[in-house]
């Protein structure tokens, strides 16, 4: 399925910019923020891409019962 390769992805690339933020040689509530930051952005990714998944997965099992 499209939706779980998609959502693979950005799991990995938000796990990956955790790590390099967590790294990286800022103050430690400049990367707090940014962690936070990249953490509701990442969210939001997800819940779009989880009610896309909902809305599609319907005619997927359309297709397969046709």
């Amino acid at each position: 399925m499209k939706g779980h390769s998609f959502l693979a992805f950005v799991s990995g690339a938000a796990l990956g910019t955790a790590v390099a933020l967590l790294f990286a040689p800022e103050k430690g509530r400049k990367t707090r923020r940014k962690l936070k930051d990249m953490y509701h952005k990442e969210q939001e990714m997800l819940m779009q891409s989880l009610k896309k998944c909902k809305r599609e997965l319907p005619e997927e099992i359309q297709d397969i019962i046709e």
